[in-house]
């Protein structure tokens, strides 16, 4: 299985792991997941359904702590949401990891893919904002 995982705070604790987002592609279909901890609590998570492979995908995770949500956007629709309960965030000195993680599972790999204009933000983006990004890069 290939899990390419973006990942803020220590990778060994999963209480002090602020977040993790990840590809994973157990099957023909990889799915992405959103990881969040807060509050000196365990992670939430919320899975979407399985996507095309060999093809651009346009990926949003929003951690929302004002509303307590969770979403993954993909391709411009909303492909998953949970509840995120904490209201804190989890301030560390430890690096944040793009494209690999420093866990050594035999299940965890180096993407086997690229990543193009990564931005991360301060704030939740709107449905609106996400669709306007979605549309200038399709």
């Amino acid at each position: 299985a290939l899990m390419t995982k973006t990942e803020g705070g220590n990778p060994f604790n999963t209480v002090a792991r602020e977040f993790v987002l990840e590809l994973k592609a157990s099957s023909i279909y990889p799915y992405f997941k959103l990881f969040s901890a807060g509050d000196g609590g365990d992670q939430h998570e919320v899975t979407t359904l399985g996507h095309a492979m060999h093809q651009w995908h346009h990926v949003v995770a929003i951690i929302d702590r004002v509303r307590h949500v969770m979403e993954i956007w993909v391709d411009g629709t909303i492909a998953g949401s949970a509840t995120d309960s904490y209201s804190s965030i989890y301030i560390n000195s430890h690096p944040l990891l793009i494209g690999g993680t420093e866990e050594t599972w035999e299940q965890y790999s180096v993407p086997k893919g690229a990543m193009d204009e990564l931005r991360i933000y301060n704030r939740a983006l709107t449905p609106d904002q996400i669709l306007a990004l979605y549309h200038s890069h399709k």
